[in-house]
């Protein structure tokens, strides 16, 4: 029989046995469970983003069609070809525009046009009278889009620039095995990504895959994208060669971090509001400089989230829980404290010198963010006019005619405003329009597009084309080679930023380069004066 103890004692050997044994069976199903879910979440993301970007392409070209179609009217004369040159050269991504009467009769820009083959079906956009189809380029074969607006006795047709709707954002280690496309919500294709020029893409992954799917909820619009389950999982077999060698060492650390885990969930917004009590947040600086001439002309300030412990929380594992939850406002009002205690003595002997900040919609609600700038700049050595704040074009704002009135506050107090991320979300031309910028910055998604050997990048031109037209400064994101900079500068950008230059710097950093490239005199002490000897 046996005692009570032994069986105790038994339990407790078999489940340390089994805890030890854990990670040998369960670490090959954890690693592929893992490596699934993450290698969907960054597909969804790429997806999430290519419909964004979609959006943003479809509203230009019905916001400019609803605009031809109260201006234009069914004689197509030489005023009407004009408004349809001018109305086009005010985008970004329309190539054409055409009229075209029940009766047959054809308006385009161009007296003497070439032919062009129309879509003949259509996918109707929701709750409107406009429709979306795919077109096939005649002079090169790429498809393309055509928005159309439906009247009683004509259509207008907005047609796309090739690939306006495709942004390739695929990541670099997925390129030759991810499949994915931009489509219609019938299926109809409008481009494959990703992208290589000179490579055959593949036409169909066979067996096991990770998948996501996005669609656009204005417009007939989807995009989709496929993995190879393989290529999701593979540093599966030097994980499972570690689980074999370390079996019994990875046996407590499981146990360990379990008990870790589940002692107490963390509450991330306590956390964000436990570091901004403690000004755990700080500012970095990324030099700015001229594209013309390589002089620094300021910096975009970033922020950082700093422990005590020395660990760094990258911003995109903060930035939108704190949007979220609201903080976003007092954490911004601190970054500008630490911004203006740290820089006023080396801004305030350098006027030229600009500070950029990024906003939040928050922001633009009302007039508190003019007021606080108002406060805490004031009585600063950092004047209002070595200050820009930056709209980021990637999230909505709520209301225009609130955002405008707060941004117009920004620019009498002689700061200035800058549209970020331009191409890549919500408002584009209508933000430009509208909101009354003083700067355009080209996110670094479109610099990258710009490789040795390429002669045109359209999105990159015709975004600094409305640049020049609209008589914005052109800032460049995310320059990271010589290349890049050589085609901003040969097309007139102002204004560069990127790895090729200078990350992010703390102020030690930023300020000794600052010192080095903008050196301010000091004048030089009197020499004391002698004493004479009493006689």
């Amino acid at each position: 029989m046996i005692g009570r103890k032994t069986y105790i004692d038994f339990l407790i050997a078999a489940v340390a046995v089994l805890v030890a044994a854990l990670p040998f069976f369960a670490m090959r199903s954890a690693i592929d469970q893992h490596a699934g879910q993450r290698a969907h979440l960054q597909l969804s993301n790429v997806t999430d983003r290519m419909i964004t970007h979609a959006d943003g392409v479809l509203t230009e070209a019905s916001d400019l069609l609803s605009m031809l179609s109260s201006r234009v009217g069914n004689v197509c004369d030489q005023d009407a070809r004009a408004t349809l040159i001018n109305a086009i050269q005010q985008t970004s991504f329309v190539r054409d525009v055409l009229i075209l009467q029940d009766d047959g009769t054809l308006c385009r820009k161009q007296e003497q046009a070439t032919a062009i083959a129309l879509p003949i079906q259509f996918r109707p956009v929701r709750s409107s009278a406009f429709s979306l189809g795919v077109m096939t380029s005649p002079q090169d074969q790429r498809s393309t889009a055509a928005l159309v607006l439906k009247e009683r006795d004509r259509q207008l047709f907005a047609i796309l620039v090739p690939d306006a709707l495709r942004l390739d954002i695929v990541p670099v280690e997925w390129r030759g095995d991810a499949v994915g496309a931009i489509q219609l919500d019938d299926g109809a294709m409008i481009g494959r990504v990703p992208f290589m020029p000179g490579q055959q893409i593949r036409p169909d992954i066979a067996g096991e895959t990770v998948s996501a799917l996005s669609a656009s909820q204005t417009f007939p619009v989807n995009a989709v994208l496929h993995l190879p389950w393989s290529t999701s999982r593979e540093s599966k077999s030097s994980l499972i060669l570690f689980v074999n060698i370390g079996g019994i060492g990875l046996g407590i650390v499981f146990v360990i971090l379990v008990f870790s885990l589940l002692r107490r969930p963390v509450n991330f917004e306590t956390a964000i509001e436990r570091g901004l009590r403690r000004r755990e947040f700080v500012p970095f600086y990324q030099p700015c400089f001229s594209a013309a001439t390589g002089a620094l002309v300021g910096c975009e300030v970033l922020i950082r989230w700093i422990k005590p412990d020395g660990t760094v929380v990258p911003p995109g594992m903060f930035i939108q829980k704190a949007e979220e939850t609201g903080l976003a406002v007092p954490m911004t009002i601190q970054l500008m404290e630490k911004m203006r205690d740290e820089m006023g003595p080396l801004y305030s002997a350098r006027p030229e010198l600009k500070l950029a900040v990024n906003l939040f919609a928050d922001h633009f609600n009302d007039m508190s963010a003019v007021e606080s700038v108002k406060d805490l700049f004031a009585n600063s050595p950092i004047r209002f006019s070595q200050l820009v704040f930056e709209v980021t074009e990637r999230y909505p704002l709520p209301n225009l005619n609130r955002a405008r009135t707060a941004i117009a506050g920004f620019q009498e107090l002689g700061c200035r405003v800058a549209l970020d991320d331009a191409g890549t979300g919500h408002g584009g031309l209508t933000y430009l329009q509208k909101l009354g910028m003083d700067q355009i910055k080209i996110d670094k998604i479109f610099i990258d597009s710009i490789v040795d050997g390429v002669a045109a990048v359209p999105i990159v031109d015709s975004l600094i084309a409305l640049g020049h037209e609209m008589n914005l400064e052109i800032v460049a994101e995310g320059v990271e080679n010589v290349v890049q900079l050589k085609y901003l500068k040969a097309r007139n950008v102002d204004t560069v930023q990127g790895f090729l230059f200078a990350p992010p710097l703390p102020f030690e950093k930023y300020s000794r380069l600052v010192q080095e490239m903008i050196p301010v005199e000091t004048p030089e002490p009197a020499a004391p004066r002698k004493l004479r000897k009493a006689a």
